[in-house]
């Protein structure tokens, strides 16, 4: 359709996304919706894509409510639009009541979109301290896309800090890397939970887990904090397993530490 109607602003607002999401071409994109903007100031679509980009690229919030606000003066409900303002409203704007009124609105008329439910289940989790209900949006995420690596991670991170279902927990974060092997959180959250467990084999696991995730992204915040637990680890570990004076040249106390 994009090549076939070049000029249009649902062709225009498309190649913009495109742009945007493959080369991270975001000048490029941002002048696309504008044009887009120019020939439809409401198409709806475009409204939204700008707004997103404006928020997570630009991070100009009060221009990227001024788009979505746009967008749900043409159309109240649309969905889109109430997601992506739930999120400003959440993370910018400190307003979760608002937030969390503006997801159920777009679950109404898109009650499988995934990111929806996730985000919702994230606010209802961190900021209205709603766990049980969170916990219920993120199964029901799963249910209609078992293979949404954020959902899962998000899912094992709640049932673990919130419930204790730590085996759970695991099994969740590893589905996860099987179908997303490079999602940052989730190696850096596996590891963290595993460092948790104390044991060798977690210990190591941990390390490797971490080392991935450096190897990613070495200023990722999550994989130092979690760099930092396995430095205290280790050095916890080694005070453990190396022999007092004394025992060192001998069985009994140094030796047994030493298997652990």
């Amino acid at each position: 359709y994009a090549y076939a109607h070049p000029y249009e602003a649902e062709a225009l607002s498309a190649f913009g996304t495109f742009a945007a999401k493959t080369s991270g071409d975001y000048v490029g994109a941002e002048g696309l919706y504008r044009e887009a903007l120019r020939k439809d100031p409401t198409h709806l679509q475009t409204l939204c894509n700008y707004a997103l980009l404006l928020q997570g690229v630009r991070r100009d919030y009060t221009k990227a409510w001024h788009y979505i606000s746009t967008a749900l003066e043409c159309s109240p409900e649309y969905p889109p639009a109430l997601t992506y303002g739930a999120l400003l409203m959440h993370t910018v704007f400190d307003n979760p009541k608002t937030a969390n009124d503006m997801y159920s609105r777009a679950l109404v008329r898109s009650p499988k979109h995934t990111a929806t439910l996730i985000n919702q289940a994230h606010l209802l989790w961190r900021a209205l301290r709603d766990v049980n209900m969170a916990h219920t949006l993120l199964v029901r995420a799963l249910r209609y896309n078992p293979d949404d690596a954020v959902a899962l991670c998000g899912l094992g991170k709640l049932v673990s800090d919130e419930k204790q279902e730590i085996e759970k927990g695991l099994a969740l974060y590893r589905n996860a890397l099987v179908v997303d092997p490079s999602n940052l959180a989730v190696l850096c959250n596996l590891a963290h939970l595993l460092l948790a467990q104390k044991g060798p084999a977690a210990f190591v696991e941990a390390s490797e887990l971490l080392d991935k995730a450096l190897g990613l992204n070495q200023h990722y915040e999550d994989a130092k904090r979690v760099a930092l637990s396995i430095a205290s680890w280790s050095i916890a570990l080694a005070a453990h397993t190396l022999p007092s004076r004394g025992t060192a040249g001998r069985g009994g106390s140094g030796s047994a530490a030493g298997k652990g």
